[in-house]
């Protein structure tokens, strides 16, 4: 099988718009998992939760103040 790697790059609403779809996602996975659904859900459900985690964990301020 292949496998890509990618590096990506997201402006903060951009992050915003994502991390709630991939919630949205998470959500609707645990549903039909628990209708019985089990694939592909349990597949997509750990996909999403795995970005979801690394989701703020390149971030890099770019303007504004830093001064907490």
């Amino acid at each position: 099988m292949t496998s890509f790697s990618y590096n990506l790059t997201l402006e903060e609403t951009e992050v915003i718009t994502v991390k709630a779809a991939l919630e949205l996602m998470i959500e609707r996975c645990d549903k039909n998992i628990a209708k019985g659904e089990k694939a592909p859900n349990w597949a997509r459900k750990d996909a999403a939760e795995s970005v979801l985690s690394r989701l703020h964990d390149n971030a890099t301020q770019i303007s504004g103040n830093n001064f907490w």
